[in-house]
């Protein structure tokens, strides 16, 4: 049982690290000028179906306002599993 409690708070802990924080992630590549640009969003066992759609609308918002729009979301799953997502942007002209 203690080991299943350790387990459970080291994935809690695993699952803030593996996104990053998409105000971060916009400027960065807005400063870069990149024209277009494909991020991995993970969705892991916690966030799959609560705050999936809410962390994507951020990261639209966020590239959103560096003047990016969005391309195309493109699943990734692994063994029939969602895992997580590509989704690209374009800069706007």
């Amino acid at each position: 049982m203690k080991a299943v409690l350790m387990m459970t708070c080291l994935l809690i802990s695993f699952a803030g690290w593996a996104n990053p924080n998409p105000q971060k992630l916009a400027a960065e590549t807005a400063e870069k000028d990149l024209a277009a640009i494909t991020v991995y969003w993970d969705v892991n066992l916690f966030s799959r179906k609560k705050l999936a759609a809410k962390n994507m609308t951020e990261l639209h918002q966020a590239f959103s306002d560096q003047g990016y729009e969005l391309l195309t979301i493109n699943p990734y799953t692994e063994n029939s599993d969602l895992q997580g997502f590509f989704i690209s942007y374009k800069k706007r002209r």
